[in-house]
């Protein structure tokens, strides 16, 4: 279950990130609001370090 969320959340991450950097390349011509960075950058954040913990409790129940 943990893996399953794990590979979920870093989707998302991947998502985020990938439009982050295509808004960031694309400057000229491309309306966006003013939001969108900041809840992009928030989600990257927020589902990068779930994906991450879901992975280390993943291996930590492996071990254990």
């Amino acid at each position: 279950m943990l893996l399953i969320v794990g590979f979920i959340c870093l989707f998302i991450a991947y998502w985020a990130e990938k439009h982050l950097v295509d808004i960031k390349i694309n400057r000229r011509g491309f309306t966006h609001s003013p939001f969108t960075i900041p809840i992009l950058s928030i989600l990257y954040a927020v589902f990068g370090l779930s994906a991450v913990g879901c992975f280390i409790g993943f291996i930590l129940k492996l071990i254990s």
